[in-house]
């Protein structure tokens, strides 16, 4: 079955305005390898959800950039790596700062493929069980709900993204239930969890 056609071009083939815009600025190649990257993702890796800057700018009307790539989290990173082997895709491996394997990375996408079995693997469990369908390109791909991707944001705890995290709290997109359900079942999980439950009441 032929899957739908990626076009990151026409503005009516986005949910979100803000994304668009942000994405419309970057330099052509820039798009279309985005582009190109996001249709083999949809083709061919089918437990990809997007994380990062692109899902922020997507919950965002307005006041965050869009970094020249994407980012996307995996269940199964040998599965991906032997279909990026197969399409002949070169790649390299992301490391942490103690050297061990997190993902993979694809300089001819622009796009990071994060391992869902590294780092804090129960909130990875917890994005690919409860991602939301958003249209891109005319196209419905997977995303991080916000909830999720606001506590990974403080979870991280980078002064970006600790910025990004708040602004997303801002943006009137975040169900408060939903997310202080989620910080208390990833209690034992999160190092920030005071601060990350505390976080939401100060919007």
């Amino acid at each position: 079955m032929n899957k739908a056609k990626i076009n990151l071009s026409i503005k009516e083939g986005f949910a979100s305005k803000h994304l668009y815009e942000k994405i419309s600025i970057l330099e052509t190649s820039t798009i279309k390898n985005i582009e190109r990257g996001m249709q083999w993702v949809h083709n061919f890796i089918d437990d990809a959800v997007l994380i990062g800057g692109t899902s922020v700018v997507n919950y965002l009307k307005e006041g965050r950039d869009l970094t020249p790539d994407v980012d996307f989290l995996v269940k199964d990173i040998s599965n991906l790596e032997n279909k990026l082997n197969t399409a002949k895709l070169r790649f390299s491996f992301l490391r942490d700062s103690n050297g061990r394997n997190i993902g993979i990375t694809v300089p001819e996408f622009n796009i990071d493929f994060l391992d869902a079995k590294a780092g804090n693997t129960s909130l990875h469990q917890l994005i690919l069980k409860t991602f939301n369908l958003i249209m891109i390109g005319g196209t419905n791909l997977k995303i991080c709900n916000p909830e999720l991707l606001v506590i990974m944001k403080f979870e991280v705890g980078r002064e970006k993204d600790l910025n990004d995290g708040f602004k997303i709290l801002k943006a009137g997109v975040i169900n408060k239930l939903t997310y202080l359900n989620y910080v208390n079942l990833l209690k034992n999980d999160l190092m920030e969890y005071e601060s990350i439950k505390t976080y939401v009441e100060l919007v």
